[in-house]
């Protein structure tokens, strides 16, 4: 947010982006998995992959990296945190936000195999469709974000969202 302080937006909404790319590979693993009958070997991809891109991340960094132990300054962290009430209601609605979508999205594919009948690969491959919504969704939201209140937009995406799940 520091490099990019005039489109700030679309930096955010391709950053976020890659947690939907994220969400679409997990799942994916998950009905490989569940085709094979073996999920434990789901775990090895995985680890690969975090070498893979902890390697890539150090080998393009700008700085130089190092491991040291972190002074934990509570007290600052704490005023930086709850200091602005501005700042306290913004934490309130994310974590509010935070804690409904993550409840519905982790549910999503027991819910679909449970009520509506769905096979597990198939519930996988629901799961996997609303992360490639988001793929699109949120540089799109980012970018308007850069041209209107971003309230509006963070409304307006609920909205639509919650229409959506109807």
């Amino acid at each position: 947010s520091d490099l990019f302080v005039e489109k700030r937006g679309i930096a955010f909404g391709i950053h976020t982006t890659f947690s939907d790319i994220g969400g679409i590979v997990a799942a994916g693993l998950a009905a490989a998995a569940l085709a094979i009958g073996i999920w434990g070997l789901t775990f090895l991809p995985a680890v690969a992959g975090l070498v893979i891109l902890s390697f890539l991340l150090y080998w393009i960094g700008q700085e130089p990296m190092f491991i040291e132990r972190p002074a934990l300054e509570l007290r600052d962290t704490v005023n930086r945190l709850f200091g602005r009430s501005r700042f306290r209601l913004l934490l309130v609605a994310y974590s509010l936000f935070s804690l409904t979508s993550q409840g519905f999205i982790g549910f999503l594919p027991t819910l679909l195999q449970t009520d509506h009948g769905f096979s597990p690969e198939l519930a996988s491959l629901a799961f996997a469709g609303m992360f490639a919504t988001g793929i699109v969704a949120r540089p799109v939201a980012g970018r308007l974000s850069d041209f209107r209140h971003r309230l509006v937009i963070a409304g307006a995406g609920l909205l639509i969202g919650a229409l959506g799940i109807f």
